[in-house]
């Protein structure tokens, strides 16, 4: 299993809302992160002039296309979006380009990345590596978040 950065030290209790995503575009977000492809994780990064981790990643890019702050942390940015959920179990069938996606437990996650659809993932990865799109089952994420 991979590794990711002190992203899973922060704690914040994660909330389950109903309804349409905030952001409710995610070729928009998509299109941005694509934009970043090719730079290089820098764990606590949050620019892509200096480099990013995975949760300054999926940040940035929501901030580019909202407008809006977002936080650095994996954790915290469970709560910022839907839960898909099916009687409590994470609902993977139904991610659309621009969901967030978690590894790890509720509360416990340790890497974010978007959905790009197709079957693939856009991500910063892990140290030595840089943003790329990689094939999702590669590495299936726990649950997803729709921002």
């Amino acid at each position: 299993m991979l590794e990711f950065g002190a992203d899973a030290s922060a704690t914040l209790a994660t909330t389950c809302n109903s309804g349409a995503g905030s952001v409710g575009n995610g070729s928009a977000i998509i299109t941005e992160a694509k934009k970043y492809l090719g730079v290089p994780y820098v764990w606590g990064g949050k620019s892509p002039a200096t480099g990013m981790d995975c949760s300054g990643f999926v940040g940035y890019v929501l901030m580019q296309v909202t407008h809006k702050s977002y936080p650095q942390y994996t954790v915290s940015l469970e709560s910022k979006g839907t839960m898909l959920f099916n009687g409590g179990k994470p609902v993977m069938s139904e991610l659309q380009p621009g969901d967030m996606i978690f590894y790890g437990d509720h509360g416990a996650s340790h890497h974010i990345a978007f959905y790009a659809g197709d079957g693939q993932v856009i991500e910063e990865p892990e140290p030595n590596d840089v943003c790329h799109i990689r094939p999702y089952k590669d590495y299936e994420p726990d649950f997803a978040v729709r921002p």
